[in-house]
């Protein structure tokens, strides 16, 4: 989660105005692994977000399998299931 919490915030809840809150079962977590993955890897531009995420939460090295644990860490902190 290293570039995760700058905006997404450590509770999740979105540290910025228009960020995604991924807390809840009605949230962004809620997509499959597929589309979360995809969203990672390759950025995202969420409407009436303050800024688009930058390809792998702006972190070059991030790989797939990082990013599916990522997925899987928050999922089980923030209470969310596809």
């Amino acid at each position: 989660m290293r570039g995760c919490v700058a905006c997404h915030d450590e509770d999740g809840a979105g540290a910025m105005p228009g960020i995604p809150d991924l807390r809840g079962d009605d949230g962004p977590l809620k997509k499959s692994d597929t589309v979360l993955l995809s969203s990672i890897m390759k950025g995202l531009e969420t409407e009436g977000s303050a800024m688009p995420m930058p390809p792998k939460g702006g972190d070059d090295s991030l790989s797939e399998s990082e990013a599916l644990m990522i997925i899987r860490y928050m999922r089980h902190v923030f209470g969310a299931r596809p």
